[in-house]
C-alpha cells in the first residue's frame, strides 16, 4: 500500500511546489515485510486540459541535499 499526505502547496500560475509524507508498506520478492517512509518535494505543470503532470519528483525530498 502506498499512501501521501500533503503538507504544503506553493503554487505560481500553472507550477506548484508540493511538499508531502510518504508511506509504502507492503512484501518483498523474498516474501518479508517491507516499510518505507520519506518526505518528498516535486513539481508539477498545469496541463492544457487543466490536469496536472510531474515535471520532477524528488521522492527524498532535502535529506540528500548538498
Amino acid at each position: 500500500m502506498f499512501t501521501t499526505q500533503v503538507r504544503q502547496i506553493f503554487e505560481a500560475d500553472d507550477l506548484v511546489l508540493s511538499f508531502a509524507d510518504w508511506n509504502l508498506t507492503g512484501a518483498g520478492p523474498d516474501g518479508e515485510a517491507v516499510e518505507m517512509s520519506g518526505q518528498t518535494s516535486d513539481v508539477l505543470r498545469r496541463q492544457s486540459d487543466g490536469t496536472w503532470r510531474f515535471v520532477i519528483d524528488n521522492p527524498l525530498g532535502s535529506a540528500h541535499g548538498f
